[in-house]
């Protein structure tokens, strides 16, 4: 769609829509201002062609050329909250200044994209919302087009093909930089955004995976500058208004699917990041120590060589961080876009509430949801006749009692440019298994299409959970007022064996009491029990929350290492990133990151931790290894050292218990 703030047939539809993001202000736009729009049931999209906007008859006049903005129009469907909400800073009123921008660097000079001193519009952008039928265009439905140059001299550098189009909540943009010039050059691209996620554009909480969020007090902190390169780049990560009760969630997919995974991503304050031509992996240099107050992301990909004629090509996600979804299929080594987005939908996290009910969590029976959205708007070999969803729980979960239900369900034929309704299923918890618990939806239909998406869902430990009638490397994330283990578990002495691993006489001795943080082997030997049984079990009444603050999960929590190997376990009721866990040197009275100890030599980033399935260890090094409630894990210590674990808080969890903690 094409919106022109002089043409008299928009005016009525844009009013309705200016001032919504800037506290009802009329915007005044100049003659010539010019963007192209798409929009669906979840979003809208647009790309600035020309003109100006100001905010308000004082403020300075905004460009429109070049900028490109994301906005929420239903978003997530299960949620008002998002409900007609831009995701970058003025997004819902137009594409303008540097909310949503592009540079492009070629050799050491920075070019902005929409800068008319320095380059033009060779394609001016188009809105195909129903591309023609029959040429393939709308296999994946419509999108915007439009190709800028960049030109020196009188010379063209280099150009910059632009492609938006909406994959059911995501925005894809689809980047090709090719080389214009009669000599090698190199070409890199910078992508801003202004996230936007609570009305003030104040605030915001970045949750990566392997940072994650933690908290030590009852008062929400603000995030900090993060600046991660190569390896480090996550997935994707997600923008809330609200950790604990996410509304408005924002989601960078970065390495998924199609993408092309940035080299460099900074996530910190507006006015430090934007610029039309600082290059932010030569020119950020954030104080770390600083709360970031109005939360931008910046993407980078490092300039590479191309030669004359030779083009590279960007992909990359801004949308909703509603669902998980798939939208590719493999063709050898690369991965093609599809012409359907299957999607599926459910809680984030389950609480932990000990002061209600007899299974410790909330949120339950919970629905999980399945879309079958079709992108096409071609006809016919696009149709899907025939659709059937699939269903597969993992141990841990259930599908409810409550009402009568299959895991297989048929949802019949998606037309193209439509979704069906959804498919939906009750399930439940055991309470048995906890940690990030997977399960998949599978999608087919009678032409052969097919697709699968998995979802985790964060489960807190409760005071019941099963043993298995062999040797398991295990730790108990409650504390007790009497802390024997025959206690604890409700058995007795004899139906079992417990040993811990004393690390200064490098021994193991046999362990009578519990303790948090402490790992430790246990073997269950019930008299007359078959080998490798299960058995479930409940704690005793006292068992009590580790790190108590009247009810709250709020403290740290300290286990001290010596040197050698030592055995641990996380002590809070929800699993905790490995690089999440500070480290403090005793001797030196420093407290620092886990990768920076590694850095330091004071211990090994490897743990590892037993698979009675298996009988077998498994080893792990990464800053998103979640470390699990009810497991141990080795942890070799190279100086006498201290780890802190801070309460995890994973999107929409809570823990709530008794004043007491129990």
């Amino acid at each position: 769609m094409r919106v022109l703030v002089n043409n008299t047939l928009l005016l009525a539809t844009l009013v309705v829509i200016l001032g919504s993001a800037v506290g009802g202000q009329a915007q005044q736009f100049s003659s010539d201002a010019w963007w192209e729009s798409l929009s669906n049931r979840y979003i809208s999209i647009d790309l600035g062609v020309r003109g100006t906007v100001k905010l308000d008859q004082n403020s300075p006049e905004w460009q429109i050329a070049g900028r490109w903005s994301v906005s929420a129009r239903e978003g997530d469907p299960e949620i008002a909250n998002d409900n007609n909400y831009p995701l970058v800073y003025f997004g819902d009123v137009c594409p303008a200044h540097y909310f949503g921008y592009w540079k492009i660097r070629i050799g050491d000079t920075v070019y902005l994209v929409g800068d008319s001193n320095t380059g033009y519009w060779s394609k001016i952008p188009y809105a195909y919302v129903i591309p023609p039928p029959g040429l393939g265009l709308g296999r994946t439905g419509g999108y915007i087009d439009g190709e800028w140059t960049v030109r020196s001299a009188g010379a063209d550098l280099a150009t910059m093909r632009i492609r938006m189009s909406i994959v059911r909540d995501q925005c894809r943009f689809e980047i090709t930089l090719t080389n214009k010039s009669a000599v090698s050059q190199t070409l890199g691209l910078c992508m801003t955004g202004d996230v936007m996620v609570e009305a003030t554009d104040r605030g915001g909480y970045p949750y990566i995976p392997g940072k994650g969020y933690v908290r030590t007090t009852a008062v929400a902190p603000k995030p900090y500058p993060i600046i991660l390169t190569g390896s480090k780049i996550p997935a994707f990560f997600e923008t809330y208004d609200s950790v604990e009760n996410p509304g408005v969630v924002a989601r960078n997919t970065l390495t998924l699917q199609d993408c092309t995974p940035p080299d460099y991503l900074a996530i910190g304050e507006w006015d430090e990041l934007v610029g039309a031509t600082n290059w932010p992996p030569d020119d950020y240099k954030p104080d770390v120590s600083k709360a970031v107050d109005d939360l931008t992301w910046v993407l980078v990909w490092n300039p590479t060589a191309l030669a004359p004629g030779s083009s590279r090509k960007v992909v990359t996600y801004y949308g909703i961080g509603a669902a998980s979804a798939s939208w590719n299929y493999r063709v050898g080594t690369r991965m093609e876009p599809d012409s359907v987005v299957l999607a599926v939908q459910g809680p984030r996290s389950l609480k932990y509430n000990s002061v209600t009910g007899t299974n410790y969590l909330e949120g339950q029976p919970f629905s999980i949801k399945a879309y079958i959205y079709n992108l096409a708007t071609d006809p016919g070999p696009y149709e899907l006749d025939d659709v059937t969803v699939t269903l597969y729980l993992p141990p841990g979960l259930e599908l409810a009692p409550i009402v009568p239900q299959t895991a297989q369900q048929n949802l019949g034929k998606v037309q193209v440019n439509s979704e069906s309704l959804p498919a939906s299923w009750e399930v439940q918890a055991t309470g048995e298994h906890c940690g990030e618990l997977e399960y998949f939806v599978t999608a087919r239909a009678a032409s052969g299409w097919q697709q699968i998406v998995s979802r985790k869902i964060m489960v807190p430990a409760t005071k019941k959970g099963t043993l298995r009638s062999r040797w398991q490397l295990m730790h108990v994330p409650f504390t007790f007022n009497n802390t024997f283990v025959e206690h604890a578990f409700g058995m007795p002495r004899s139906s079992f064996g417990a040993f811990y691993y004393d690390t200064r006489s490098n021994t193991y001795l046999s362990l009578s009491q519990l303790q948090p943080g402490q790992g430790f082997w246990m073997y269950m030997n019930p008299s007359g029990l078959p080998a490798d049984q299960v058995l479930p079990f409940v704690l005793a009444s006292d068992a009590a929350i580790v790190a108590n603050q009247l009810g709250r999960q709020l403290d740290e929590y300290h286990i001290n290492l010596f040197s050698g190997w030592n055995l641990i376990g996380n002590p809070f009721v929800y699993p905790v990133y490995w690089g999440q866990v500070l480290v403090w040197n005793r001797s030196t009275n420093t407290t620092v990151s886990l990768d920076q100890a590694v850095t330091n030599g004071w211990l090994s980033k490897t743990i590892f931790t037993w698979i009675s399935s298996s009988n077998s260890y498994e080893s792990y090094s990464s800053d998103e290894t979640l470390l699990l409630p009810w497991r141990g894990y080795w942890v070799r210590a190279k100086y006498p050292v201290t780890l802190i674990f801070r309460p995890s808080v994973p999107p929409a969890s809570d823990v709530t218990a008794k004043p007491d903690g129990t």
